[in-house]
């Protein structure tokens, strides 16, 4: 029998039904922290009590991250506590006052001249009843308080303040899982192969990121992260080491103008990370990660987006190139996006390679 426990409402929680780009079965599947659709990699084990409970200090952000499922649950639960909760103080009220003596029963009051704390209480169903009219200000009518218990009169107030605040957390956690980033950032496509190709005398790593929706990304910025084995002077490895790549859009920076689907390099030379790895074989068998994330603003709602995907060394091809996807309509007189060439790559021909010197390693220098 499986335990409940907090994990289990946070992302962690998908860990075990996450579907990574390769079946783990095949035995070629590259390690990577980042899979191809965004998603981490990672899997948290052996994490104390202390360590699980703190999910509950920011049980909001815990819910963003939890699927629809949870979610629906612990709403379900916690409207329903509430509703019993008050049902059982309304009844224990009631009880107390004499209210549900046989005398003292709603069909009897007018004979005896009795008032009770709450009209038309007959027991806990009706108390129960009565609680959920109450928190969400239902009011049939049927039941209703009388100044006749001072207690009953503050317990009311209690339960319509913490009624209007479950409901506001409700609606915000609702409201906030539909408009989340997470969903904004499925329409943001990375190619599925990044290239190296030279370019002006120089080798650049280059991948294709666009945007499916019609409304426009502000303040897009795009980052690059190289994850492999670092040696240190003492002769440490240092496993996942994270650089950063500098990035570059056409003869712009790393924040691009985002109207169509745009080509984002890195180049490649004395300077870079990647200088050591200029050989596709020796790019093969190295063990590296590039990790790459676009960051960026949605014009229509203002919501921060960040997508992001990875390429391992067997997905970085060399001397090729990607496919022209925007040309211009003189029919419809607008420029036309080709979304089926948006992974399409060429292979380039002797011609583009001429200017690129190899060294007797088979290595490309520059």
């Amino acid at each position: 029998m499986m335990v409940w426990n907090p994990v289990w409402l946070s992302e962690t929680g998908e860990q075990f039904t996450r579907k990574p780009y390769l079946t783990w079965i095949n035995r070629k599947y590259p390690k990577r922290a980042i899979l191809k659709d965004g998603r981490k990699n990672i899997y948290i084990n052996k994490m104390g009590c202390t360590h699980k409970w703190r999910y509950f200090q920011d049980i909001f952000t815990t819910l963003m991250d939890a699927q629809w499922r949870w979610i629906l649950q612990f709403l379900a639960l916690e409207f329903f506590g509430s509703w019993l909760i008050f049902a059982l103080i309304w009844w224990l009220i009631a009880l107390v006052h004499g209210d549900l003596l046989e005398e003292h029963l709603p069909e009897m009051q007018e004979k005896t001249g009795w008032t009770p704390c709450v009209l038309n209480i007959y027991g806990f169903h009706s108390a129960f009843l009565w609680s959920m009219e109450t928190q969400h200000t239902t009011g049939y009518g049927t039941r209703v308080i009388t100044e006749e218990c001072p207690e009953a009169i503050f317990i009311l107030m209690c339960q319509c303040l913490i009624g209007t605040t479950l409901d506001t957390f409700a609606i915000s956690i609702v409201f906030a899982k539909l408009i989340r980033s997470k969903h904004a950032a499925n329409t943001i496509q990375f190619s599925r192969n990044a290239v190296i190709t030279p370019k002006e005398g120089k080798l650049r790593f280059v991948f294709r990121v666009g945007d499916l929706k019609k409304s426009r990304l502000v303040r897009v910025k795009v980052r690059a992260i190289l994850l492999n084995n670092e040696r240190t002077q003492e002769g440490e490895i240092i496993q996942s080491f994270q650089t950063e790549l500098s990035l570059k859009t056409d003869d712009s920076s790393n924040q691009p103008f985002l109207i169509w689907p745009m080509e984002v390099y890195h180049e490649i030379d004395e300077y870079s990370p990647l200088q050591n790895l200029t050989n596709p074989e020796i790019m093969k068998t190295q063990k590296i990660e590039i990790i790459v994330v676009l960051e960026g603003v949605v014009e229509s709602t203002g919501v921060s987006i960040a997508a992001k995907s990875s390429y391992v060394g067997s997905e970085i091809l060399w001397n090729c190139q990607f496919e022209p996807m925007v040309t211009y309509n003189i029919y419809k007189e607008c420029y036309e996006v080709n979304w089926s060439k948006f992974d399409c790559i060429r292979l380039l021909g002797s011609l583009e390679m001429q200017n690129t010197e190899v060294n007797e390693e088979g290595r490309y220098i520059f």
